[in-house]
């Protein structure tokens, strides 16, 4: 009876766990950094006791979906138009790069000697595209 008890009162802090989430308005990834409990073990629990604390999940559709729904290609890649200026000085071969994360899963690779206004035009471009 003990192994029944300890597997209940488990399961009701899981579920505590969860509900105390979701009040907090954090999303689970702040909460689990704040609490220091597993992000994926939190996701688990909410896949699993979401219903029983009362939390509403909604499902994205795949993203090719979402999409055709926007009236977008099918692939969430776009060729963009870049204007590319001379440059006053070559590239060395050796040329230190970073990269630049955008929206959409897009990263960007540039040199660090780019110039701001290039560097931003060029993100413009690319945040832009569909």
């Amino acid at each position: 009876m003990e192994a029944a008890d300890e597997r209940e009162q488990e399961e009701q802090r899981r579920r505590e766990a969860i509900a105390a989430w979701h009040a907090s308005g954090q999303s689970l990834q702040a909460w689990s950094e704040q609490t220091g409990q597993s992000y994926w073990q939190l996701r688990r629990w909410r896949l699993k006791y979401a219903e029983e604390v009362g939390i509403v999940l909604t499902r994205r559709a795949p993203r090719a979906q979402q999409l055709e729904k926007a009236g977008g290609a099918s692939s969430p890649f776009a060729v963009v138009p870049v204007e590319i200026a001379a440059s006053a000085a070559p590239m060395k071969a050796s040329v230190s790069t970073a990269e630049i994360r955008l929206r959409g899963a897009r990263s960007l690779i540039v040199a660090t000697s780019i110039e701001a206004t290039s560097l931003t035009r060029l993100i413009g471009a690319i945040e832009r595209a569909p």
